[in-house]
């Protein structure tokens, strides 16, 4: 790509350098990008990402239906 590329790239295509340089280190090992995750298929570690509300504040369902008048909710079955 030559000086100057690594960034020309990375602002065309709206990404950081950090994430071009590792897509270039895997198109040069010839692997998959999920070959290099966590395993098993998958790109992020299992666990990864937001815990549930619910699990954070088991009563949150409850409460939030509490909210809503059983004459006005709708049920979608």
């Amino acid at each position: 790509m030559g000086r100057g590329g690594v960034s020309t790239a990375a602002k065309a295509a709206g990404l950081s350098r950090t994430a071009i340089y590792a897509g270039l280190k895997s198109l040069e090992s010839h692997e998959s990008p999920v070959a290099q995750g966590a395993g098993r298929g998958r790109i992020r570690a299992k666990g990864g990402g937001r815990k549930r509300l619910s699990r954070k504040n088991p009563k949150l369902l409850e409460d939030l239906e509490a909210l809503v008048e059983p004459a006005t909710r709708r049920d979608f079955v």
